[in-house]
C-alpha cells in the first residue's frame, strides 16, 4: 500500500511540474497569427501578421488600396470587433494599464508608397504577446487593429488567437 501511495505522489509530483514547465514555454512562444484588415466598405484591404520580439510585438504589414504619399497610424483598440463603417465598436486605444504614456496599443506611424501600398513591420514596443502579460492585445477576448488617417478611421481587423 505504501509503495502505491509512493508511486501516486511521485506521479503528481511529475505532472505538476510538466504543467508547470509546459505553461512557461506556452508563455514565451506565443505567436504567430494573422489579422485581416477590411476598410469601411467591408472589403479587404491587408494582412498583420504579428509575432513576439525582443522589443515588444513585431507586427509586419502588407496594405494596399490607400492614398499614396500620405501618413496613417495603426493602433491596437481594446475590442475584438470591426463594425463598418465607423469602427466605433472597437474602443478605444488599447491601454490595460492605464498608462499616459508608453501606451501598450500605440504603434510607429506609417507612410505609404506611390501606389498607396505599405509593407514593411513595425514594433509595438510597449506591448507583449506573453499570455501573462496585460499588455497582451491577443487575450482571450482579443483587441483590434486600427487604421486612422488625420484621426478618421478608416480600417479594422481582429486581433484574436
Amino acid at each position: 500500500m505504501k509503495r502505491v501511495a509512493r508511486q501516486f505522489a511521485l506521479m503528481v509530483i511529475a505532472i505538476v511540474f510538466v504543467t508547470t514547465v509546459t505553461d512557461h514555454v506556452k508563455a514565451e512562444n506565443v505567436g504567430p497569427f494573422t489579422s485581416t484588415l477590411t476598410n469601411s466598405e467591408g472589403e479587404r484591404i491587408g494582412l498583420a501578421y504579428f509575432e513576439p520580439d525582443d522589443e515588444g510585438v513585431r507586427v509586419h504589414f502588407s496594405v494596399s488600396g490607400l492614398e499614396p504619399n500620405r501618413t496613417y497610424e495603426f493602433n491596437f483598440h481594446e475590442h475584438a470587433t470591426c463594425e463598418t463603417p465607423l469602427f466605433t465598436s472597437a474602443g478605444d486605444v488599447f491601454n490595460p494599464k492605464g498608462e499616459k504614456q508608453n501606451v501598450a496599443g500605440e504603434l510607429p506611424s506609417i507612410r505609404t508608397d506611390n501606389n498607396g501600398r505599405y509593407s514593411d513591420s513595425l514594433v509595438a514596443e510597449h506591448a507583449s504577446l506573453d499570455t501573462t502579460d496585460l499588455t497582451n492585445p491577443a487575450l482571450e477576448e482579443g483587441s483590434s487593429l486600427v487604421l486612422q488617417a488625420g484621426g478618421e478611421r478608416i480600417a479594422c481587423g481582429v486581433v484574436q488567437y
